[in-house]
């Protein structure tokens, strides 16, 4: 065998080797890891649909009923994912009055510790500008969200905050 030889099945090897390994630590980190953590956890689950409609009339107060609303806003969290405090999912929001509609689709990524649920949203679409966390505590038994929702708003570019309370979805 000579040099050429030598150095071309040297460098194959490596990066065959290379990419086996590679292979390895991503199987590892997609199965194994999250079973382990799921198994170590002991905390509340929040995995599931989580919903809140909003309605206020003409005085920006809230009402029950949609007969007496002018705008209603409606929010959905759906953690997809929960592997020991880690929470992955999507968030998406929905404005309308008679004037016109809106609707915000968001990536969720956080996590949960002692009840207090921390997410940050990144936009679905890269082409929005908008993102915004949702910092919340677990509430009623494990049947609500509560706490607050800030964002920056894409028209606007300023930061708004609201309360939220989302109930969980059976």
């Amino acid at each position: 065998m000579n040099y050429t030889e030598t150095i071309l099945l040297g460098v194959s090897s490596g990066i065959v080797s290379a990419f086996l390994v590679w292979v390895c630590v991503k199987s590892w980190n997609a199965t194994f890891t999250p079973w382990l953590r799921k198994q170590i956890y002991r905390g509340v689950e929040v995995q599931g649909e989580w919903t809140a409609v909003i309605m206020h009339d003409n005085d920006g107060r809230d009402v029950s009923e949609i007969g007496d609303a002018v705008e209603t806003i409606n929010y959905v969290l759906n953690i997809e994912s929960q592997y020991g405090h880690v929470v992955k999912g999507w968030f998406s929001q929905s404005y309308k009055n008679s004037e016109r509609e809106s609707q915000g689709r968001y990536k969720v990524t956080g996590q949960i510790m002692d009840g207090v649920l921390m997410l940050s949203l990144s936009p679905s679409m890269r082409s929005k500008s908008s993102f915004g966390t949702l910092l919340m505590y677990v509430a009623a038994s494990g049947g609500m969200l509560d706490g607050i929702f800030t964002y920056k708003g894409v028209k606007t570019n300023t930061i708004k905050s609201t309360d939220i309370t989302l109930e969980k979805r059976v």
